[in-house]
């Protein structure tokens, strides 16, 4: 970006609030669905309040990152309830590429819808349940 480019205030707002609603909106929906399933299933909350408890208060990134219990109950909500209702935009290399019995040509841009991705079960057991 050229340094000269003045960028207006209003444009700068505009953008601020858009990074902050895309940001809140979906840790939003992921908390929500965690929050239902913890209801849902009392063991997990068991299982959770025993491993926070364990960490003496030490809720830093770094630590918290290396619980299983919460990793997986995130990680979990995030494939049955993904916050984006697609991935990223890939485009084909140019060998092309095989999907099981479809051949798809060089240069074809794709994406994959998470919410049916997350459902599949071919890929996981139990596809529609939760299981952390």
């Amino acid at each position: 970006m050229d340094s000269d480019v003045a960028i207006s205030q209003d444009k700068i707002e505009g953008d601020a609030i858009a990074v902050i609603i895309a940001g809140s909106d979906t840790s939003g929906c992921v908390l929500l669905f965690l929050f239902y399933y913890l209801v849902k299933i009392p063991s997990l909350q068991d299982d959770l309040r025993n491993e926070l408890s364990a960490t003496n208060g030490d809720w830093h990134a770094e630590r918290l990152e290396k619980l299983p219990v919460l990793n997986a109950l995130i990680k979990e909500t995030m494939r049955l309830f993904p916050p984006l209702a697609t991935s990223g935009l890939r485009t084909v290399g140019p060998s092309g590429l095989q999907l099981g019995d479809v051949y798809v040509l060089p240069g074809i841009i794709i994406a994959m819808p998470m919410y049916s991705f997350g459902r599949l079960e071919s890929c996981y057991e139990r596809a529609s349940e939760f299981l952390p």
